[in-house]
């Protein structure tokens, strides 16, 4: 059984749109907290250039470094960076017929 491709230049749109939606969810729940990132870089031991570029959506962080976050926001992984749904991804990514 062939499985269906996903076109490449539309697979990494979707998963930026989510790194997106994940930094907006992190900007608001640090701002909710009244942290800066300079704040939340030295609670998780990171530089705030890494807190900027995640809460842009242009990078993601390592699982390790999500786990670290979140302690320090005291929610939960999923809060801020929640599973990629698939359906999305399909419906994104699906190459278009010729």
């Amino acid at each position: 059984m062939d499985s269906p491709q996903l076109d490449p230049a539309r697979l990494r749109t979707a998963v930026a749109d989510w790194a997106k939606a994940s930094g907006k969810r992190l900007r608001t729940r640090r701002g909710a907290l009244k942290l800066s990132q300079g704040q939340l870089a030295d609670l998780v031991g990171i530089r705030s250039t890494a807190i900027s570029k995640f809460e842009l959506g242009l990078a993601i962080p390592k699982e390790s470094v999500r786990i670290a976050i979140t302690f320090a926001l005291a929610c939960e992984v999923a809060d801020i960076w929640p599973a990629l749904d698939r359906e999305y991804v399909w419906a994104v990514a699906r190459p278009v017929a010729a």
